[in-house]
């Protein structure tokens, strides 16, 4: 969460390096940055309603991209319920002081992705397999305020399985990736 990109290519050229396979990401920053990433952000604020940063997660999906990129598996921990022996990193320790309701809501919002369909052939094309997907998928399948599909999972690798099932279908951790995409809905 604190780490420059340089240092953070470092880790992962030493984790390589070394024969690792796997890299296990706490997801929030309760842990090793109580008071945020290095640009300050956290990953929600408030308590009884929580308000989700997604500044925080565009720097994280960085991170992960990077990982990937040099071979390692994400293991994520959405929410780590652990109590330890500081009284201040259980304080700030969303899987074990939020409300269930707000720690759902938290763990499902990184593992949620937006989706756009990208064939190649055309809009047309790109409609009927979003389509084909949402229907296919339609247990899972919610929509947000402009009525912008997005998937529901309850963990990452069932993310994973869905993403290589469905190579044209493209999975954003935020809608903001499409820009315009969605505005002509809000115009009407």
């Amino acid at each position: 969460m604190r780490s420059s990109a340089a240092e953070w290519d470092t880790y992962l050229q030493a984790r390589v390096k070394q024969r690792f396979t796997a890299a296990q990401i706490v997801t929030t920053q309760y842990l090793a940055a109580p008071e945020g990433d290095v640009e300050g952000n956290r990953t929600f604020s408030g308590f009884e309603t929580i308000d989700v940063n997604p500044a925080f997660f565009q720097r994280l999906d960085g991170k992960l991209d990077a990982l990937n990129a040099a071979g390692l598996l994400a293991v994520p921990a959405l929410l780590w319920a652990a109590e330890w022996t500081t009284p201040a990193i259980n304080a700030t320790n969303p899987g074990l002081t939020l409300p269930e309701a707000q720690a759902i809501l938290l763990a499902r919002y990184q593992v949620a992705r937006w989706v756009t369909c990208e064939t190649g052939a055309g809009a047309a094309a790109d409609e009927r397999e979003l389509k084909r997907f949402i229907d296919g998928n339609a247990h899972r399948v919610a929509y947000d305020a402009v009525d912008a599909p997005t998937v529901l999972v309850e963990y990452a690798p069932e993310l994973r399985a869905i993403e290589s099932n469905w190579p044209k279908i493209k999975f954003h951790a935020l809608r903001e990736h499409a820009g315009l995409v969605f505005q002509k809905r809000l115009e009407g």
